[in-house]
């Protein structure tokens, strides 16, 4: 497993934590922002792999390990700062309410 790849479990254990705590509504938005976020990952990516193909423009071995290391430094922080959003979403619902 890569940084990237580990990152995305942590994604997916807040995501499915958060959903078993939510009401339908909170599902709802929930989902509503996942799937925004995912547009915007997906895009990002997109425009990165332009952005890499015009640099390494040359095929080859070394040029494609450092692509893929150029593509992960990229790549990476867009899932951890979701992730960390989504753990931040959750201790806020699992802490006790005001006036509790």
């Amino acid at each position: 497993f890569g940084a990237y790849d580990l990152w995305d479990r942590e994604l997916n254990y807040y995501y499915n934590s958060l959903m078993i705590k939510l009401d339908e509504n909170g599902k709802s938005l929930l989902k509503a922002s996942q799937l925004q976020w995912l547009r915007f990952r997906d895009t990002s990516m997109n425009f990165s792999n332009y952005g890499l193909d015009r640099k390494y423009s040359n095929p080859g071995t070394m040029y494609s390990l450092m692509r893929s290391g150029d593509l992960s430094r990229v790549s990476i922080p867009i899932v951890k700062e979701r992730t960390l959003w989504l753990k931040q979403w959750l201790e806020l619902l699992s802490a006790p309410q005001v006036g509790e």
